[in-house]
């Protein structure tokens, strides 16, 4: 056994500055085999300094070299839409991290990109098309998939400050990371549908990375006005649909859900996207989300119906298998497979 220049010590500290803990560090950075006593090994924490630096994102040389700050690896132009008093320094690390993951799921997925539609109303009428009742959360995800499109999701972002959805390009093919953690698919609809908005309208070039904070229906930016149009146009067909009660008068979640699963029916619309655009235009967040529980009730939360597509589309003979295994760890395989356990 020899010992290593630098302490496995001096390490956690290089990285904690940041924003990556030890215990983040030690179940998602390192390689599985991995105990801190190797650290003693230059050989195995050699090895163990690359793998970390794959999979975090990180620029191998800073990690390498001991007596320089760690930082991330320069991955292109990054644009950030933040809320007011955040700073694009606060999302680096999960940002970084969704890359890697985007990088390795373009290698991996077997259909060639087809360019969408330049406009959400072909889009929308595309997905209907194949006889779909409306623009669900799966229909979309099953649309973007069949064009060559991955939609991965980050269930174990590096720090609680991270991001609602990313779009980055990687090899001339767009990426879609999602990483709001709600159970019911209807919430995440319209995060996917507006991060489909900036690939339809061409928002990003190659090797650019898009990443949304806070996805605001009411943010002023021209691009993000853009994708929030074309998204509701996804959805429903006009860009500046709002729903109201008809009768003047606040509904119940009961009646609410009713409402919306008839009109649904009737105009091709997702009933979770109605009551949650009711919920925002009428500030009856409470009573929208108590209509949802209605609506999806037997439905398969969000994450699950993310993550079999994901198994379904990318092929784990294109990839190493520890790259298999860290993307699908990543994007919640374990933590689903947990919650299904008896």
């Amino acid at each position: 056994m020899t010992t290593s220049v630098e302490s496995i010590k001096s390490l956690y500290k290089r990285l904690s500055h940041i924003g990556l803990k030890r215990p983040y560090i030690r179940m998602h950075g390192f390689p599985d085999w991995w105990d801190d006593e190797y650290a003693n090994d230059s050989g195995m924490f050699y090895e163990a300094k690359l793998t970390l630096a794959r999979r975090l994102g990180l620029d191998l040389a800073s990690v390498l070299n001991d007596v320089q700050p760690i930082s991330f690896r320069n991955i292109g132009a990054c644009r950030f839409k933040t809320r007011v008093n955040d700073s694009a320094e606060e999302q680096t690390p999960a940002q970084a991290l969704a890359r890697t993951l985007a990088e390795i799921a373009s290698t991996a997925i077997e259909l060639p990109y087809h360019q969408l539609p330049t406009t959400g109303l072909n889009i929308r009428e595309d997905i209907l098309a194949q006889g779909h009742p409306w623009i669900s959360f799966e229909y979309l995800l099953s649309y973007l998939w069949t064009r060559g499109i991955p939609v991965l999701f980050l269930s174990n972002p590096p720090s609680p400050v991270g991001m609602e959805g990313m779009v980055t390009m990687v090899n001339n093919r767009p990426v879609i990371i999602l990483a709001r953690n709600e159970k019911h698919s209807a919430w995440l609809l319209f995060i996917l549908a507006h991060e489909v908005g900036h690939i339809a309208l061409r928002h990003i070039s190659e090797d650019e990375t898009l990443t949304d904070k806070k996805i605001n229906k009411r943010d002023q930016n021209p691009e993000e006005k853009e994708a929030n149009h074309c998204a509701v146009e996804i959805i429903t067909a006009d860009g500046n649909t709002k729903f109201v009660s008809s009768t003047g008068q606040w509904l119940n979640a009961e009646k609410l859900a009713r409402d919306a699963i008839h009109y649904g029916r009737e105009h091709h619309i997702d009933p979770g996207h109605i009551v949650l655009n009711y919920g925002d235009a009428n500030k009856q967040m409470g009573t929208a989300r108590s209509a949802l529980n209605i609506i999806e009730e037997a439905s398969p939360c969000a994450q699950s119906i993310l993550f079999r597509y994901i198994v379904e589309n990318i092929n784990p003979d294109l990839l190493p298998d520890d790259s298999y295994d860290f993307l699908m760890r990543m994007c919640g395989g374990k933590s689903l497979m947990e919650q299904s356990e008896p």
